[in-house]
């Protein structure tokens, strides 16, 4: 990482609590018409974790003994096979699990988002507000500026491959939030690029 974070901070790891922003119910609501849907809680606090983020921080903390909670965050729900297809997962902590107090214990296996921060957005460069120690010359965060493009990258494809998921099975569309909940609990979860793997056509 091009900044170094201060030994004295840790900030970002104990500080995973935020208002959601304007207008984010109502886009939810419009994505639950289509068959997106969504937890509860993610938009208010922990991490948002791809589908290989979530195995490993899974791994990392039954080896450790970590108690993390995780559940899917945005999901579709396909009624044929009753299957959870997972887009992405949440870390459902104000304060992150993994945080050691004297640093990050999976600092290896930390997520892109981590790897990110402070930088906010790809274009120009902005560093988040609440960040107590954010650097301001741009060559100090070129890693971080790295790492925001490929947060950026891998959303558009989660985006592109959960469309091209809803082509390929029998998807539950505008549920209510409390409907959606029920069936996740009671469907199989499945990431989406195993899902997308299981249903592609035969090769000719």
């Amino acid at each position: 990482m091009a900044f170094a974070c201060p030994s004295d901070c840790g900030h970002c790891c104990t500080h995973l609590e935020r208002e959601p922003d304007p207008g984010a119910d109502e886009f939810r609501d419009i994505l639950r018409e289509q068959g997106i849907y969504h937890c509860g809680d993610g938009a208010r606090r922990g991490l948002s974790l791809s589908n290989a983020e979530a195995a490993t921080l899974r791994d990392e903390a039954r080896r450790s003994g970590v108690r993390a909670r995780l559940h899917p965050r945005t999901y579709l729900l396909e009624t044929r096979r009753r299957l959870a297809v997972v887009l992405d997962w949440h870390l459902a902590h104000a304060s992150c699990p993994f945080y050691a107090g004297d640093g990050c214990s999976v600092y290896a296996q930390r997520p892109l988002v981590c790897r990110a921060y402070p930088v906010m957005l790809a274009g120009p460069l902005t560093f988040a507000p609440e960040c107590p120690k954010a650097p301001a010359p741009r060559a100090d965060v070129r890693a971080e500026l790295r790492a925001r493009r490929a947060i950026d990258r891998a959303h558009a494809l989660v985006d592109a491959s959960a469309w091209d998921a809803m082509e390929r099975g029998r998807f539950a569309k505008a549920l209510s939030t409390r409907e959606a909940a029920e069936r996740l609990r009671r469907y199989r979860h499945v990431a989406l690029e195993e899902f997308l793997a299981a249903t592609a056509a035969p090769a000719p």
